[in-house]
């Protein structure tokens, strides 16, 4: 009996069955209904036999008997009842025995559950937090016990977190971060941080894997994150989501949390079974949500199925909670009517340059020297990064829109050769610098400014170089700002405007970190 200690006497007290030694019988079918005796008969054999029952639930329809039973007694026990039940079972009114075989009676018990509200409801999200599946549950009338049946291979980490749900013990939540670029480490150096400030709270971050597109390091007792890239560097084990999956099965963490800070689509597309397999997933990503619709809504459907956390708020903003505003307008029965915005910081900070007559060459390479884009400058400039936020926003405001949808146009001129490798690129950027330096003399010339914009309204999605007025919200929107604008049916005329820095990989991994101590934080006001 694994006990956990109640700090007074009317406190709910936690408590498993030993793991690995009850099995499940159940006992069905339609000539059970209206039947006198069938328990009496069920029981007396069991009790010819000195076979002692753990646990009883029967269904209203009096169609179903389930019990537990040591381990070692369900063979005979499955013997016993099928004698007992030999003649209905010929006849078809009585199914065979089916056993669950490797199970664990989880049970809260406690004079206190008599005044205490929801201690069902506390003791079952609990189990559901961690994914961990109820094959059968009996109360008693008395209201001073719940007990349930799980697996046995779930029982040490049910109990753990059932008693966070109760106590606030400590809860353990088991990070496991895939890359460790820019993004990826500075995460790590925020996890430590982060770490150093929660030494006596009930949470604590534990780093158990790093993955790279090489090499991985799994350890569920933990990584200090200030060493896990020196750690990482004599890993000797392949990369492999497999090798992920079996480390899962065999650890079985309370609440484990796959950071992904790639820039590949590769690990989107894998984002159901990740979810599936028992993982949340914090995704700093755009490849997942701005992919085909039905890997969009399979998402949703398998985080749902599996009551998993799937959370990517830096997918647009960076650290801007953009997505958050957006549900919370939907959320409130807003509904978005036109949307424009800068959604790259990268972008931002080059038409900042432009406009202080920087030029165009130039600016890429002061860009690109800060970090401000990728280490490819394409991906920024051919405006694909962009297009996938702006199909991203739509999506969750509701509408169902494929990426070919949205009218891309690049920030390089049309004739101009991107083609080769980055620093064959670098070396061409002088041939647009006499075309951008016409743009921004004519923007000027009129009043206006040079801005990469999103858009999005009832004509369709678009991304590309706009002039707009020096008067227009996003007219002051430079140096790497973001800056999102909704005009809705409550926020008109004037848009509701979220604004601020969105490039670099500090930001970013701030709001990565912070979408892990959401769900983390989540998790522990269950109970």
């Amino acid at each position: 009996m694994i006990e956990g200690a109640a700090a007074q006497q009317r406190v709910v007290v936690v408590a498993s069955a030993a793991a690995g030694v009850t099995n499940l019988l159940t006992v069905s079918g339609p000539g059970m209904s209206g039947l006198p005796g069938v328990a009496a008969r069920l029981f007396s054999a069991l009790a010819a036999r000195d076979i002692s029952v753990i646990l009883i639930t029967q269904a209203s329809s009096e169609c179903t008997i389930t019990l537990c039973v040591q381990q070692a007694d369900a063979a005979p026990a499955s013997l016993a009842i099928e004698a007992a039940f030999d003649v209905e079972i010929a006849a078809g009114r009585v199914d065979t025995v089916q056993q669950w075989t490797d199970c664990a009676v989880l049970s809260i018990v406690g004079e206190g559950m008599r005044q205490r509200a929801g201690v069902a409801g506390t003791f079952l999200m609990a189990l559901a937090d961690i994914g961990c599946s109820v094959a059968a549950i009996a109360q008693g009338s008395s209201e001073r016990s719940i007990s349930t049946v799980i697996a046995a291979r779930d029982a040490h980490r049910a109990l753990c977190h059932v008693h966070h749900g109760f106590f606030a013990t400590r809860e353990v939540v088991a990070l496991y971060l895939c890359r460790t670029g820019t993004v990826g480490s500075q995460f790590l150096r925020q996890l430590a941080h982060q770490q150093a400030q929660l030494p006596e709270t009930p949470l604590e971050l534990r780093l158990c894997g790093v993955m790279t597109s090489r090499a991985m390091l799994l350890n569920d007792q933990g990584i200090d994150p200030s060493t896990a890239l020196e750690l990482l560097a004599k890993a000797t084990a392949a990369a492999d989501l497999e090798g992920l999956y079996r480390h899962l099965r065999t650890t079985h963490p309370d609440q484990p949390v796959l950071v992904d800070c790639t820039s590949s689509p590769q690990l989107g597309l894998n984002d159901p079974q990740l979810l599936a397999a028992g993982l949340h997933l914090v995704t700093a990503s755009k490849h997942a949500n701005s992919a085909s619709l039905q890997h969009y809504h399979a998402m949703r459907r398998t985080a749902a199925r599996h009551c998993r956390q799937f959370r990517y708020e830096t997918n647009v903003g960076g650290g801007l909670p953009v997505i958050a505003t957006l549900q919370a307008l939907r959320d409130g029965g807003d509904r978005v009517v036109a949307f424009s915005g800068i959604l790259s910081g990268s972008q931002s900070f080059l038409m900042g340059l432009l406009e202080d007559g920087v030029a165009f060459s130039q600016a890429v390479r002061m860009a690109k020297a800060k970090g401000v884009t990728e280490p490819d400058p394409r991906d920024e400039l051919s405006g694909t990064d962009v297009a996938r936020k702006v199909l991203i926003l739509p999506r969750e405001s509701g509408c169902e829109l494929e990426l070919a949808d949205v009218q891309v146009t690049g920030l390089l001129p049309p004739e101009f050769d991107s083609t080769g490798s980055v620093a064959a690129l670098m070396d061409r950027l002088e041939a647009a610098d006499g075309y951008f330096a016409d743009l921004v003399a004519q923007a000027k010339r009129d009043g206006q400014v040079l801005r990469y914009l999103g858009e999005f309204d009832a004509a369709g999605c678009r991304v590309g170089l706009r002039s707009v007025a020096a008067s227009d919200a996003l007219a002051p929107v430079r140096a790497g700002e973001n800056a999102f604008s909704f005009l809705t049916v409550h926020y008109h005329p004037q848009p509701l405007v979220v604004r601020g820095y969105g490039a670099g990989a500090a930001v970013t991994a701030a709001g990565v970190l912070a979408d892990v101590l959401t769900i983390a934080r989540g998790a522990g006001r269950r109970g």
